[in-house]
């Protein structure tokens, strides 16, 4: 007589399958949920690499996913800090490609920074855009810092850059502070006789 019951394989094989298909039903949505984060985390860790490949493949991470994610972006500006103009210019333009490079966002030091870079750079053209970039920041009129970039651009070479640093100082004259007019008149008074 024949037995009712299922040959034993098959039970083995069902449940099997079962347990496969619960696996992949959880593990699937779990493992989206997780590797994202995972991935960035490594990716961002890559920021602070010294092998360049490294580097430049979180640069690039930073360059798609900073606009969209503000950890990202959080984690690219606290590296602005790098003593490394190199690595400063890169990630500024990595901020810059993901849409999160303004003054807001990556605060003044940064910003001054930037505008430092711009003042020193080799092309007259460039250090006219960095002296312009000074009169945009009317509410850091009186900062020391800026008012030592501006008398740098009033001793430069180049006489655009110099009219530009008068204009920008006669600008920001008239919104400084009384206690830190003085330098902007002092200067004012230099480039006048220029």
């Amino acid at each position: 007589m024949r037995s009712i019951h299922k040959p034993r394989w098959r039970r083995v094989g069902v449940s099997l399958l079962v347990t496969a298909f619960i696996a992949i039903a959880t593990g699937v949505p779990l493992a989206m949920l997780i590797l994202p984060g995972v991935a960035q985390r490594q990716m961002l860790g890559r920021l602070d690499s010294p092998d360049p490949k490294e580097w430049h493949q979180a640069l690039g991470y930073v360059a798609v996913h900073a606009g969209d994610d503000p950890a990202v972006a959080r984690a690219a500006i606290d590296r602005l800090a790098t003593p490394d103009h190199d690595r400063f210019n890169a990630l500024m333009q990595a901020l810059d490609m993901a849409g999160v490079w303004q003054r807001a966002g990556v605060g003044d030091d940064a910003w001054l920074r930037h505008i430092e870079g711009l003042l020193t750079d080799a092309q007259p053209e460039t250090r006219i855009v960095g002296v312009q970039a000074l009169a945009e920041l009317t509410d850091l009129a009186g900062d020391p810092r800026g008012v030592k970039m501006l008398e740098h651009a009033a001793s430069d070479e180049d006489g655009e850059v110099r009219f530009n640093a008068l204009f920008v100082a006669a600008e920001l004259v008239g919104i400084t502070p009384d206690v830190n007019r003085q330098s902007y008149v002092a200067l004012l008074s230099r480039l006048a006789d220029d």
